[in-house]
């Protein structure tokens, strides 16, 4: 009897793999195709990014970035960190956006008594035993410094010019909106195209009970109820840390975050803008996000080729560098070795499995925590784009799914080794006591 001939006996007379040493085989195995994938995606990826194809989509995704920076900064629905030389990054979120047009919409209410529901310096939590002896304004100007947001944007209460929002219907569409570039106002004055916006995301949200609207058109059109008023500045010190939550805060922020989002929408499909600039960036961007789409693919393929496919043809029984170190094989229900076509299915089916380990690479140079490329449209199917991300999730719930009947199934099998008929065994457990379903199982 041959060595080949010998190890197959014992693999016939070996006992089922228990889930917890085929789950540690899988383990081990997703750890080191982590390793040698990357690995090979990075040499990949260094090779791409000095390509002249690469770097000339992304000088034309650097020079369109700056160019939309300096053109939505003018709209005042963006605001930019500063680094102090000079350099600015947008803010990743619209947190300062909503803290300084809601602060000062409460400086506004607090100034102004309309219709019997402004809000007054008593409300200050007295009821709490706090006093400022501050100006509301330098008290707003310190929570902004503790936030890390400028100061100076705390100064003025809301107005058509002060408040982002109306600023941009107002002031810069009205004065950039050449031959309707940016919107079609429909007759209506900049100031009731800003108003009927402003209405219909009150009334779309219910937040009628938060406003109350000024008769006076000279002034900005609204003040917020006091007791919403005096809700929000009795969090305001806290807003974002969890201590204290604002319903009424957050209602805020949502009002504004839509509005902010359907503006920036109408500069981003300006006819102008789209036409000459947007549909050259997101061109370049795409064909960057897709190189590195590509370069994911060839690593992790390679790399399991090296780490699996070689091995089980060296090795034979379905058995790759994890599993001959976990001590595990594969065999056929008829206690036969496995087909050609069953080894080449089970190969596929560890690879789509395994797939979803390059999203660690995110965590990793050149992404550093950045999932955003991963992002990027592959193909459609309909109306669905199918990106890396969805790709991931769908994976894994497959992974699932084909894992449980091993939990449960007498020969723990997982739904591959039902649909292959084939089963994993342990090596370590030979000629043993064929126990009961529940003993077997047992981790």
């Amino acid at each position: 009897m041959t060595k080949k001939e010998q190890q197959f006996e014992l693999i016939q007379r070996s006992s089922p793999a228990k889930p917890l040493a085929r789950f540690l085989s899988y383990l081990l195995e997703f750890v080191m195709l982590f390793v040698v994938s990357y690995a090979l995606f990075y040499g990949s990826f260094r090779i791409s990014v000095n390509s002249n194809k690469y770097k000339e989509n992304e000088q034309i995704v650097k020079v369109e970035t700056d160019y939309y920076n300096e053109l939505i900064s003018k709209t005042h629905l963006v605001y930019f960190l500063e680094d102090g030389e000079g350099n600015k990054d947008r803010y990743l979120d619209n947190g300062p956006f909503c803290f300084y047009n809601i602060s000062r919409l409460l400086l506004f209410s607090n100034s102004h008594d309309l219709s019997g529901v402004g809000w007054y310096d008593e409300m200050r939590l007295t009821e709490q035993g706090k006093s400022f002896n501050a100006d509301i304004v330098e008290e707003f100007r310190s929570i902004a410094k503790e936030k890390g947001y400028k100061e100076e944007q705390i100064t003025k209460e809301s107005s058509y010019v002060n408040d982002d929002i109306a600023y941009f219907y107002t002031e810069y569409v009205k004065n950039n909106n050449e031959d309707n570039d940016i919107l079609d106002p429909r007759s209506h004055t900049y100031e009731e195209y800003y108003l009927n916006e402003l209405d219909s995301k009150i009334d779309y949200f219910g937040y009628n009970s938060y406003f109350a609207k000024s008769s006076d058109e000279s002034l900005f059109p609204y003040v917020i109820e006091k007791s919403v008023a005096k809700t929000i500045f009795k969090s305001y010190k806290n807003i974002g840390t969890n201590v204290i939550n604002s319903d009424e805060y957050d209602s805020l922020v949502n009002l504004y975050n839509k509005l902010q989002e359907e503006a920036e929408e109408l500069v981003l499909k300006s006819k102008k803008y789209y036409s000459e600039h947007y549909t050259k960036y997101i061109s370049s961007y795409n064909s960057l996000g897709k190189t590195l789409d590509f370069d994911i693919f060839i690593g992790f393929v390679i790399g399991f080729i090296l780490l699996t496919v070689i091995p089980l043809v060296i090795f034979n029984n379905g058995i790759n560098f994890s599993r001959k170190i976990i001590r595990l094989a594969v065999i056929r229900n008829d206690q036969e070795k496995p087909r050609i076509y069953q080894t080449i299915l089970r190969c596929l089916f560890e690879g789509i499995f395994l797939f979803p380990i390059t999203f660690l690479f995110t965590l990793l140079p050149p992404f550093n925590a950045n999932s955003a490329p991963f992002g990027i449209t592959l193909f459609s199917i309909g109306s669905l784009n199918i990106n890396l991300i969805i790709i991931y999730i769908f994976i894994a719930v497959l992974g699932v799914i084909n894992f449980v009947p091993c939990l449960f199934t007498h020969f723990k099998t997982t739904l591959v080794d039902i649909i292959l008929k084939t089963g994993v065994r342990d090596l370590k457990h030979i000629d043993e006591y064929d126990f009961d379903e529940k003993a077997e199982g047992a981790l």
